[in-house]
């Protein structure tokens, strides 16, 4: 087995000096957080589509009486909202000030 070491509490304060050094400095560069927004906004349409096209398939399915047939797409489709919308909400396009370190960028300390 491995033994890991969970680097979060040293990531946190690293950040979060990095962003005093640079708000010190009176920095003018731009903070932004999440994917871009070019490849962020197409990459939801299409999510959301597809949620609605499996949510259509589970009710056809349904009707047609295939019920092991459902439960399987019913699975498939919990598993894709899960992971899904887990990635779409952590990297949603924002720009943040340097004094004010977003919440959700840094992990739980």
């Amino acid at each position: 087995m491995v033994v890991q070491e969970r680097l979060d509490q040293p990531y946190a304060v690293f950040v979060a000096a990095l962003h005093r050094c640079l708000a010190q400095a009176q920095t003018r560069a731009r903070f932004e957080q999440g994917t871009s927004p070019m490849q962020y906004w197409p990459g939801l349409a299409v999510y959301v589509v597809t949620s609605v096209a499996l949510a259509i398939l589970i009710a056809r399915a349904l009707q047609q009486g295939a019920t092991a047939g459902a439960l399987f797409i019913a699975a498939f489709f919990a598993l894709f909202l899960w992971r899904g919308g887990d990635y779409f909400r952590r990297n949603r396009p924002r720009l943040y000030r340097v004094d004010a370190l977003p919440a959700d960028l840094m992990p739980p300390t």
